[in-house]
């Protein structure tokens, strides 16, 4: 996981248990200097910051930059070396995946539009119209866009917070990443699951959101 300055307080304090602290950016015109470790570690750090989608605030260096139309390196591979835990890892994943997809509605771009009522001739117009304008989110699967009817209300049109809570995110995570926040267990809301609240009082969602958006871990 990946938590800023102020979740700190939280994590167990345990001799048995330990943590990697790195320095990232955070809008911030400072440096933050590494004072151990070799280039090597360094280079190891910034590629899995990026391949998080995080900017690093290491002092740069010349052959640290990369000069428009340089090829990117390839990406950091967090299991190299470890074939066991990347197919545990894997194997956690899929679990979480069959989850999501068996404890929700999932639509397919048809099925949305003939529930909203939507007389496009092209199907699936209407559904990535509300996806453009953060109305409603979609997870591809085989190729196709399926949309979470619990972002829907009795009229099957989306639900406001929706759009809130996804403007929040603003890009920041995938279809995937939004199906797993709404539809897992949140210590913000009582352990209740996000989707499972998206007709209550929506102050607790949209706290919930931006905690999740400023990395603090939620359970």
């Amino acid at each position: 996981m990946v938590i800023d300055a102020h979740a700190v307080s939280c994590l167990e304090n345990s001799s048995e248990v330990q943590y990697l602290v790195i320095p990232v950016a955070r809008n911030t015109s400072s440096n933050v200097s590494l004072t151990a470790g070799s280039q090597v570690i360094k280079e190891k750090v910034s590629a899995l910051l990026s391949s998080l989608g995080l900017k690093t605030a290491f002092d740069q260096e010349s052959h640290g930059v990369t000069e428009p139309g340089q090829a990117k390196e390839d990406a950091f591979d967090l299991f190299e070396g470890f074939a066991e835990e990347r197919a545990e890892n894997s194997n956690k994943q899929e679990t979480l995946r069959q989850f999501i997809l068996h404890d929700a509605e999932w639509l397919a771009a048809d099925q949305l539009s003939r529930r909203a009522g939507f007389e496009n001739k092209n199907r699936s117009a209407g559904p990535a119209n509300w996806k453009s304008r953060n109305k409603i989110f979609a997870i591809p699967l085989k190729g196709k866009n399926y949309y979470p009817a619990y972002c829907l209300d009795e009229a099957a049109q989306p639900l406001p917070v929706v759009k809130e809570i996804l403007a929040i995110f603003a890009g920041a995570k995938s279809g995937w990443s939004l199906a797993f926040w709404f539809g897992t267990g949140n210590s913000w809301l009582g352990g209740v699951k996000p989707k499972d609240a998206l007709t209550g009082p929506k102050e607790p969602l949209l706290r919930a959101a931006r905690a999740a958006k400023d990395e603090i871990a939620h359970g």
